[in-house]
């Protein structure tokens, strides 16, 4: 049903009115084709291509017309001019709609509608609020290049695919309902207000409360924001979103917030879906990786923003991942501090890793002294050289002196043992600052 400011159209055919000069409207559309429709009478253009619809004469009604092409399944509509304040409501239609280029100088909304066919609005612009709600796109919805100037509302189902690549949502932008399909948002532009919305599925236990369990995919099949453009990120937010199919790269998250989302595992850790799509894509890693890293350190600033600091440290080893494989297979794996680094704490980030590297170097040590000292022959593990190993071990500390031993050691022996004491100390430091961010994250 089409309404226009709350005013019901009813009837199934309403005809064109009669014309004594017949011709076409002159209107060339964006792929070059001639509107073949009738031209009014006191004007060049049809009545779907002329702007001033209030001023024709004699008076026709326009969204009779327009109900006329959906019962005729005539769904080329391209360069389309619609009155303002245009409700399209409980319309079940099979047509395919082209409506490429067409202008909506007022609001425009879609209520309780099925469209089973394709809709393309490539191209178009809306001049006030875009509502959709209770609406099902069954075959998919396109509409890139688009501009919305006025609040977007979205709370509706599209079964196919939905493309709003290359769009600008001027105002307010909120998204919720269901994408079946995969969703496109690359390089839009956000000019405001902007939040995706989920909700909870709730699990139901014998005998126990109803509990919140796992976010609703928002995003079914996957979605796509690389390249987004937010004018104003401190004012978008993600809320209950699965973001487990979602790729985010070439874009800056900074000042966004993350309520409630879910990540992808990598691993034991959680990470970005671009990292897994990648890799599965067999892209050239020289491409992807520094693309990768910058992803992952806005999106970590982020959620740091947020107190999320359990996920802003699997954030912070996605971001060093992404730096250490850029190197060369040998400095990726051992030659590196990235590498040295991931070796001996997890980049900062496992205590329990660094703990057992402390104690390493620390045997290592004591055993080297002992060897050092009484020689590979005589220095057998008996109770005793264990324990002056393990004293050995301990005054390592610049402040202390070593009980016994070091003044009879001379030349390399005492520089590699001075290396190994400033590895034991810089070992115990990563430790330290591993443990605090376990603390931290705690």
């Amino acid at each position: 049903m089409l309404e226009p400011q709350n005013q019901w159209i009813e009837g199934n055919t309403v005809n064109m009115p009669a014309s004594s000069h017949f011709r076409l409207c002159e209107f060339i559309d964006v792929i070059g084709q001639r509107c073949a429709r009738r031209a009014l009478e006191a004007n060049p253009r049809c009545i779907h291509h002329f702007e001033h619809k209030d001023q024709v004469s004699p008076p026709i009604n326009y969204l009779h017309a327009l109900q006329d092409l959906l019962n005729e399944g005539d769904g080329t509509w391209r360069g389309f001019i619609f009155p303002r304040d245009f409700l399209l409501k409980s319309i079940t239609t099979a047509t395919v709609i082209d409506a490429r280029g067409s202008k909506w100088p007022g609001s425009f909304e879609i209520s309780g509608c099925s469209f089973e066919g394709s809709i393309d609005l490539t191209g178009g612009v809306i001049g006030s609020t875009f509502r959709v709600t209770a609406s099902t796109f069954i075959k998919g919805l396109t509409a890139q290049q688009f501009n919305f100037q006025g609040d977007v509302w979205w709370t509706s189902e599209v079964t196919g695919d939905a493309d709003f690549s290359w769009s600008v949502f001027a105002a307010r932008a909120d998204f919720s309902g269901t994408f079946t399909g995969p969703a496109s948002f690359q390089r839009c532009s956000f000019g405001d207000v902007t939040r995706f919305t989920g909700s909870w599925h709730a699990a139901f236990t014998p005998g126990g409360p109803p509990r919140l369990d796992e976010p609703c995919e928002l995003f079914k099949c996957g979605a796509t924001f690389e390249g987004v453009d937010f004018k104003r990120p401190d004012r978008v937010t993600f809320i209950n979103v699965d973001l487990t199919q979602v790729r985010m790269s070439d874009a800056d998250f900074t000042g966004v917030s993350f309520v409630g989302v879910r990540w992808p595992r990598i691993g034991t850790r959680r990470g970005l879906f671009d990292e897994i799509w990648a890799r599965g894509a067999g892209i050239a890693p020289e491409l992807w990786l520094p693309r990768l890293e910058s992803s992952y350190r806005n999106i970590r600033v982020a959620i740091e923003a947020t107190k999320d600091f359990n996920t802003a440290s699997d954030f912070y080893v996605g971001e060093m991942e992404a730096r250490r494989n850029r190197l060369g297979w040998w400095r990726a794996h051992i030659f590196s501090i990235p590498a040295a680094y991931r070796i001996l704490s997890g980049y900062g980030c496992d205590p329990t890793r660094a703990f057992l590297a402390l104690l390493l170097f620390c045997l290592f040590y004591g055993i080297y002294w002992g060897v050092a000292t009484y020689g590979f022959g005589t220095f057998l593990p008996t109770l005793n050289t264990i324990r002056l190993s393990i004293r050995q071990t301990v005054f390592i500390f610049p402040v202390l002196r070593p009980e016994v031993g070091v003044e009879e050691i001379r030349g390399w022996a005492m520089v590699i043992g001075s290396l190994l004491r400033i590895a034991i100390l810089t070992q115990l430091a990563l430790f330290i600052l591993s443990l605090r961010g376990r603390i931290k994250r705690g």
